[in-house]
């Protein structure tokens, strides 16, 4: 009983706050994304003559993979030291 009461006057105070703030819309851009990753890609391609995207994008994959091993060996070595009872 009383902790409704208490709850019920902490989400009056939320409802007064958010009361107070005018209403708003979001932009377009956030409205309609793909206008937005068209634009993108479109102002990206013509850097490829300087850019070797195969490389960049290549090296983004091995550097996740990287990271998805590392995490996984982490992840074996923590549960390992679990069982374990002790520092890994």
């Amino acid at each position: 009983m009383i902790v409704e009461a208490i709850l019920d006057f902490i989400f009056a105070g939320i409802r007064w706050v958010i009361s107070l703030v005018p209403a708003w819309t979001l932009p377009s851009f956030l409205l309609s994304p793909l206008s937005a990753l068209t634009t993108l890609a479109a102002n990206v391609a013509w850097m490829g003559n300087w850019l070797p995207w195969n490389v960049i994008v290549g090296g983004m994959a091995l550097m996740g993979s990287v990271r998805l091993v590392m995490a996984a060996v982490e992840f074996v070595m923590k549960v390992y030291a679990m069982i374990r009872g002790g520092a890994s």
